[in-house]
Parts: structure tokens; sequence; C-alpha cells
């Protein structure tokens, strides 16, 4: 909550303006993707980690679910 609000013990009046904040923000994005724009980039290591994921989702073996879980998991706890 501290990087939103920007302070460890906010006032119960700067809590809500950082939430009106944080939700003109994100209804400016759902305009803009209604209006047919490109969604913004996510930074690389999302993008790598979304790769990787999605190579271990194509490989699931119903034989093999234990050596699946276990590569999900290991590409989870990279960014835990």
């Amino acid at each position: 909550m501290h990087h939103i609000v920007g302070s460890n013990q906010p006032t119960i009046w700067r809590f809500f303006e950082s939430l009106r904040k944080v939700q003109r923000k994100q209804e400016f994005i759902l305009a803009q993707h209604l209006a047919g724009s490109a969604p913004p980039l996510k930074k690389k290591k999302y993008r790598d980690y979304n790769i990787r994921l999605k190579k271990v989702v194509q490989t699931y073996n119903r034989d093999e679910i234990l050596v699946y879980l276990e590569n999900v998991a290991s590409n989870l706890s990279f960014y835990v």
C-alpha cells in the first residue's frame, strides 16, 4: 500500500484520494483498450516469464503431472 499512497501511515482521506487516482488510471487504460489502442508493453522480465510458462503449459502430459507441477513451481519461484 505504501507504493500507492506514498506514506507509511496515510490519513483516510489520502487513502481515498489514492484509490481515486488508481481508479482513474485503470478507467483510462480501459477506455484506450475499447478505442482499439494496443495495450502497454509489459516489462521484459514479465514477457520472458510468460514465454517460459507458456512453454511449460504446452508440454502438459497427464501421465507426468508431478513433473509438470514442479516445472510450473520452478517458474513461479523466480518472481515470488
